[in-house]
């Protein structure tokens, strides 16, 4: 049955075929069944499923092969792998398998938290007042005389959890801190130089949690307890999906956020890159020495400064250094190397790739960055 337009009353309970709707402390909790293994957890401050497409899941098939068993208590959603359990009045949500055995649960007695917030947005003035400097990561253009303004409510977002004692936990995409298991430690999750984030977790008890968040993220299980935190979502949003092998998990994560494309072969071999490689001479004799000592190498990467002077980001050789970059080419290729070059989202002023996208008015505020939201700067990019 449709979901009603008017208020639910508290502790009520809505089912359709494809998810179950609870609603208690002034929260709604919705549990759609995606498979027997995975199950998709929400909670918002609204009766009604945000209607803003995912960035990070697929559209899921339908799937209806599960039951529901309720309690003043509780409620149970069975599917033919997993029992899904369901506090009326927390609604606080714990996983077991068939067994009776916990799998995983949200901590008991701290209920996600919800708060509404402005989402604040951005946009430029005078787009002559640069400032322009370098940095460890690059040249960066700073646009100046930035004005914000609300765009919409979303809300920022807790969740806390209860893990078992010998429970490890790994994902959250690459950090370069050390840390492998990430219990008894905190993670800062945005997208940097340096840092990839996956909102994933992974458990050895057979499960992982995808974190339907596009956001800042907060990880912690230390002395401040053990719990996620989402700067700005439209819903706290996740799914479990139950395993017995990694290889199990991580086809239930392609289901869910779409099946990468494999990789050459080439690319599992030794990828060998520095700083940055001078000329194109040096980037030869790299992979002539390693044949010449008999050292595996599959790819050598020519880093930064590739351009020109300070044309950061221009995507043309400099010439006087990469005179004839076919030639180079074809001389890796004999030595059976492949080539791989960074590329950059910016491009300084002055050069012809920053020239054609201010023509086109493919650029962001800075001047520098294109926007990669425009299909269109995409393509000439």
């Amino acid at each position: 049955m449709p979901i009603s337009n008017s208020a639910p009353a508290e502790n009520s309970l809505m089912k359709r075929s494809d998810r179950i709707r609870l609603q208690a402390q002034g929260q709604f909790l919705f549990l759609l069944p995606l498979a027997a293994e995975r199950i998709r957890v929400v909670s918002s401050l609204s009766p009604e499923l945000s209607a803003i497409p995912s960035l990070i899941l697929v559209d899921q098939p339908a799937f209806t092969d599960w039951s529901l068993e309720e309690t003043p208590v509780q409620i149970r959603l069975l599917t033919k792998s997993l029992d899904v359990r369901v506090d009326r009045q927390s609604l606080q949500v714990q996983m077991f398998d068939l067994r009776g055995q916990l799998i995983f649960q949200e901590a008991p007695g701290q209920p996600r938290e919800l708060a509404e917030v402005d989402v604040i947005r951005t946009k430029t003035g005078n787009p002559e007042n640069l400032k322009m400097e370098v940095t460890p990561d690059g040249l960066r253009i700073r646009a100046q005389e930035l004005k914000t303004y609300v765009d919409r409510q979303a809300l920022q977002a807790r969740l806390h959890f209860c893990f078992a004692p010998d429970e490890a936990l790994y994902g959250l995409g690459s950090h370069e801190d050390g840390v492998g298991n990430l219990r008894e430690s905190h993670q800062y999750i945005y997208q940097q130089n340096m840092k990839a984030c996956v909102p994933v977790l992974v458990s050895s008890k057979g499960y992982g949690l995808l974190f339907d968040c596009s956001s800042l993220m907060t990880f912690r299980d230390d002395f401040q307890g053990s719990y996620i935190w989402m700067e700005t979502v439209e819903q706290l949003d996740y799914v479990f999906y139950r395993g017995e092998t990694l290889l199990a998990l991580n086809q239930h994560y392609y289901a869910l956020s779409g099946r990468p494309p494999l990789l050459p072969r080439w690319s599992f071999g030794y990828i060998q890159s520095k700083e940055r490689y001078v000329d194109a001479d040096e980037l030869v004799a790299v992979s002539r020495q390693h044949r010449e000592k008999k050292i595996p190498l599959d790819c050598v990467v020519l880093d930064w400064r590739s351009w020109e002077g300070e044309l950061w980001g221009e995507k043309k050789f400099d010439r006087s250094r990469f005179a004839d970059p076919k030639g180079m080419v074809e001389r890796l290729h004999a030595h059976k190397t492949r080539l791989m070059i960074s590329i950059w989202p910016n491009m300084a002023p002055g050069g012809t790739n920053s020239a054609e996208m201010l023509a086109r008015g493919f650029m962001l505020g800075n001047q520098s960055t294109y926007d990669a939201f425009n299909a269109e700067a995409r393509q000439l990019y």
